[in-house]
């Protein structure tokens, strides 16, 4: 369940197209972006190392979340070489409130809190990012 929450935060916040080690860069990042060590005495590249030095492992890892948003149409392999693949998402409204919806309870609940300042119930929440997601289109 982690591995699809990672995924699909991390595709929340990539462009309609990015790079494979993009993806990976960004779930990664979201690993270490609670860790306080990260801004102290941790190596700068930290991340970049460890996808670099794992890049197959999250491949094998991540394979499955590719199919299943290939299948649904938020994800598709566009272009590039097996070693350096590229690929496009669905950034519709539409899109971006599945995944939204589809997001832990908890997150939601963080989000909403982050956005409006309150603690509203969590329909809210969700009523409340679809309408931000919808004023940044216009």
């Amino acid at each position: 369940m982690n591995l699809g929450h990672a995924f699909n935060v991390a595709l929340l916040m990539l462009p309609e197209r990015f790079k494979e080690v993009d993806l990976y860069s960004t779930i990664s990042g979201i690993s270490y972006s609670g860790d306080l060590r990260m801004g102290i005495g941790e190596h700068p590249r930290k991340v970049q190392n460890i996808v670099s030095g794992s890049f197959s492992h999250f491949r094998e890892t991540y394979m499955e979340q590719f199919k299943m948003a290939a299948q649904t149409g938020r994800c598709f392999y566009s272009v590039g070489r097996e070693d350096k693949l590229e690929f496009e998402q669905n950034k519709t409204l539409e899109s971006i409130s599945q995944s939204l919806i589809k997001l832990p309870v908890s997150l939601r609940k963080r989000m909403h809190l982050l956005l409006t300042g309150t603690h509203k119930s969590l329909n809210d929440t969700l009523r409340t990012s679809i309408s931000v997601l919808s004023d940044s289109f216009r």
